[in-house]
């Protein structure tokens, strides 16, 4: 509790800084945030991607795909911001396991540069295989249905919202996963919510 009130104290004067201003205002109109979410739950877990190097932790941080640091760039004729829910997932993943990208730690806006300039995308679609040899990873398919393991030797990335979005999954307590979500204010969605999931090998 007592870390939920010094957050939320947090929350009333880190808003106040531009970089932290107009998040919500950045989604495109698609991802409309969710009213039924808890607001003190969004801001604690969106501080500590915000505040906490969490790839310190072994832990991956919140990287939102419309932040302005990287939303406008291009992933092919689309911007992140519109359709870059899938990177932004893998992104956050690779984040938690320690993984850089010249130095810096991934974050969608270089993995994207990345990605641009090794053949990770087809049109505005995400190459799966992409980043396997580079970050030790080893792509594993997908499985449709909403029920899926979660451990920390593999990845677990969620279809959710009819097909239409991915999150990053950090764990799973009976029908409901605990999520990082690129685009949402939503941190957990049940498994009739999920439509597939996508999963890496850690190698």
């Amino acid at each position: 509790m007592k870390t939920y009130i010094i957050l939320a104290l947090l929350v009333c004067s880190a808003f106040t800084l531009p970089e932290l201003q107009n998040v919500e205002a950045e989604l495109p109109t698609e991802l409309q945030v969710e009213t039924t979410e808890s607001a003190l739950q969004y801001y604690y877990d969106f501080l500590k991607g915000v505040f906490l190097d969490k790839s310190s932790l072994m832990a991956p941080p919140l990287y939102k795909q419309c932040n302005s640091k990287w939303g406008s760039k291009k992933m092919g004729s689309k911007t992140v911001c519109q359709v870059g829910c899938l990177m932004s997932s893998m992104s956050m993943a690779l984040a938690g396991l320690g993984k850089k990208i010249s130095g810096q730690t991934v974050n969608p806006g270089n993995f994207n540069d990345w990605l641009r300039s090794h053949h990770g995308y087809s049109g505005n679609l995400y190459v799966w295989g992409a980043a396997e040899s580079t970050f030790k990873v080893k792509y594993q398919g997908q499985k449709q249905g909403g029920t899926h393991t979660i451990d920390s030797k593999h990845i677990t990335i969620l279809n959710v919202r009819n097909g239409g979005h991915w999150v990053l999954a950090t764990s799973k307590s009976g029908n409901t996963y605990k999520v990082l979500d690129p685009g949402y204010q939503k941190s957990s969605y049940t498994t009739s919510e999920v439509v597939r999931a996508a999963k890496y090998q850690i190698l």
